[in-house]
């Protein structure tokens, strides 16, 4: 990794590592990781699954891209950047909800940025000069795979990009068998 990038990504997590380590992965009870740490304890785990994925797989992929996408590429759930930033998701204050639903968190509609997960990460990663190669951009950008609707494009169902495969199994396995 370059020194320019490790400089970026330090000054990330200087700047959003408290909101990055108390942010849950998921707003119910019922989905991964829905507990304050939640998003860390998903994106280590991904970056665990992916590294031995791409051991076992022998690919040309490198771990600086491995460990960089895997940890950030979930980003976009601590909320907007800037100067007034709102966050992803706030406690759910309904005791029903929680106890019935599970519903732990609510989506903050204060955020009304209109992005995405994955397009919130990279507009996060962009403002705070984490440089990423096109392979990187896209494995972020569809990293969710063929389950959400949006990523039912040629680009994402017929690519051949080791990075965004492994990212896509990794986050799949992690969020579905590891953490439930």
């Amino acid at each position: 990794m370059t020194q320019e990038r490790k400089g970026a990504v330090k000054e990330l997590f200087e700047e959003l590592g408290d909101r990055y380590f108390v942010a849950p992965a998921a707003l119910k009870k019922d989905y991964h990781s829905c507990f304050p740490g939640g998003l860390a304890y998903h994106s280590l785990n991904v970056v665990k699954i992916a590294l031995k994925l791409n051991e076992a797989l022998e690919t040309d992929v490198s771990n600086d891209s491995i460990v960089i996408v895997g940890l950030l590429h979930d980003i976009g759930k601590i909320g907007s950047v800037g100067e007034n930033p709102k966050p992803y998701c706030k406690d759910q204050e309904s005791s029903w909800h929680r106890e019935k639903l599970g519903q732990l968190y609510i989506y903050n509609d204060e955020l009304k940025d209109g992005l995405t997960v994955p397009q919130r990460s990279l507009r996060i990663l962009q403002a705070f000069n984490v440089n990423l190669s096109d392979s990187e951009y896209t494995a972020i950008l569809y990293h969710d795979g063929l389950y959400l609707e949006q990523n039912r494009t040629p680009e994402c169902m017929y690519s051949k990009d080791a990075l965004m495969r492994i990212i896509q199994i990794a986050d799949s396995y992690s969020a579905l068998v590891m953490e439930i």
